[in-house]
């Protein structure tokens, strides 16, 4: 996946200049010593219920304004990220959570970059780091498909087919034929004839799945 150009990047509202960023800084730290600086001074004063009740719930609504702030902040760090080896420095670092997608993101283009590169084992790495943070579809599916391959590919063949059966799991036909054709050729490999005419059978249900049992048939003959 070739690398994408400065100006094509995501955008996020707002200025994004180092200033803005540094001021973040400030004003986050500034509101966290005032919270500690509160809690040492009337901390043995909560022992009402009352008092708890209100102050936790004045410092739920502080910490949840100072994690937009950070949000901010990183979003505005990241879109200072020229080339795909900072944005991955950037996804690297601890974040707060309301980024997990965008960094997930990060990690599926490095893992694809590796895959093309034909650098199986650092594609498995962040294949599976992207797993980690993305749960939608259909990112979540591709991290799945992404590690299955590059660990067939790497003939670690028990990964992959844990992997291609998660893969099967998911709504999608096209993938569920992806993720059978991959069972097939790894029972295959293993010289599993039980196994191998089970997903077979099952392919051969789906409609997209025609594509892939000539494909496999290509793949036995060149075995």
């Amino acid at each position: 996946m070739s690398d994408i150009s400065k100006d094509n990047r995501m955008k996020f509202a707002g200025n994004v200049s180092k200033n803005d960023n540094e001021g973040n800084k400030v004003i986050i730290a500034r509101i966290e010593k005032k919270i500690w600086d509160w809690l040492g001074k009337y901390g043995r004063q909560l022992g009402n219920a009352a008092c708890v009740i209100v102050g936790v719930w004045a410092l739920y609504l502080m910490i949840g304004w100072i994690n937009g702030l950070r949000t901010k902040q990183h979003l505005s760090t990241y879109a200072t990220q020229a080339t795909l080896e900072e944005r991955v420095a950037w996804a690297e670092k601890s974040h707060p959570g309301a980024l997990d997608n965008l960094r997930g993101f990060v990690f599926l283009e490095q893992a694809n970059t590796f895959m093309q590169a034909s650098n199986y084992e650092q594609a498995a790495v962040f294949y599976q780091k992207a797993k980690k943070l993305l749960k939608a579809s259909p990112l979540a599916e591709q991290t799945i498909e992404g590690c299955a391959f590059a660990y067939m590919q790497l003939n670690q063949l028990d990964l992959a087919e844990k992997e291609l059966l998660a893969l099967y799991k998911c709504s999608f036909k096209y993938l569920k034929s992806q993720a059978l054709y991959g069972l097939c050729y790894i029972a295959d490999k293993k010289k599993d004839k039980q196994q191998f005419e089970y997903y077979k059978k099952q392919l051969a249900t789906y409609e997209e799945g025609d594509l892939f049992l000539r494909k496999l048939d290509l793949l036995r003959e060149h075995i």
